[in-house]
């Protein structure tokens, strides 16, 4: 994968820096070393210092960390894993406080609004009726 990513595509080559890295895959350290060499790799998330510190350990080691990890685990509980995700918590109706809404105004509808606009389009309604009616 090394040699087949697009090199601008700096996420991918760090993520694949440090994916091989957790892994111990010590086979690639030379695709690690040239990824860090031709500034592929974003210093943020993993520098050298941090590959040699993963690739000095055993692979069962290394294996058995990730295996505990719950960031690498299966999911088995969907609604557990989702719940406390945003889109499925209870949104406010109206927000509680906003700059942008001069007092005295709502973001909503009423009831009353409601009931005139429907009045409204009866007696429009009723007025098209009539005015046909007259023409003929």
């Amino acid at each position: 994968m090394f040699s087949t990513l697009d090199k601008e595509d700096y996420y991918i080559q760090t993520t694949l820096v440090t994916n091989s890295a957790q892994l111990c895959a010590v086979e690639l350290q030379e695709q690690i070393d040239r990824a860090f060499e031709e500034e592929l790799v974003d210093l943020f998330f993993i520098d050298q210092e941090d590959v040699s510190t993963y690739l000095v350990v055993e692979r069962e080691e290394a294996l058995n960390r990730l295996r505990n990890n719950t960031k690498y685990s299966f999911i088995k509980d969907i609604i557990l894993e989702m719940e406390s995700w945003s889109c499925f918590q209870p949104q406010e109706r109206e927000p509680s406080y906003n700059i942008f809404i001069p007092e005295g105004f709502s973001l909503g509808t009423s009831e009353k609004s409601k009931n005139k606009a429907r009045d409204k389009k009866k007696m429009q309604k009723q007025s098209r009726r009539k005015n046909r009616s007259k023409k003929k």
